[in-house]
């Protein structure tokens, strides 16, 4: 009978770490235009996600972004995610939910 150990051995040989690259699709976020008029129809906006940015590059350390984006027909309030990393390699997350009152105080 072989040992518990040597089943072991057997069982969890070494193995070889392969990377690759992987495969992504990259594809363009969809936000209506309802400034032209074929954007302009009695279908309702039932969009989810109003708005994303998936790549921001900061150079200073207090920079404004401009987010502009039309809202779908049922939110009242937004969730907002920002998710990234500093150039020294920090992990970035903030989430804030604005509602009705909040963009009053703007």
């Amino acid at each position: 009978m072989l040992s518990i150990q040597k089943k072991l051995k057997m069982i969890l040989k070494p193995c070889h770490v392969v990377n690759y690259t992987g495969f992504s699709v990259i594809k363009e976020f969809y936000s209506p235009d309802y400034v032209s008029k074929s954007s302009l129809n009695t279908k309702e906006d039932k969009r989810i996600t109003l708005y994303w940015r998936p790549n921001i590059f900061l150079n200073h350390v207090n920079p404004v972004i401009p987010v502009n984006f039309y809202n779908n027909d049922r939110t009242k309030s937004f969730k907002v995610v920002v998710e990234g990393m500093t150039n020294t390699g920090k992990l970035i997350f903030i989430e804030k939910t604005i509602d009705n009152a909040t963009l009053k105080a703007f």
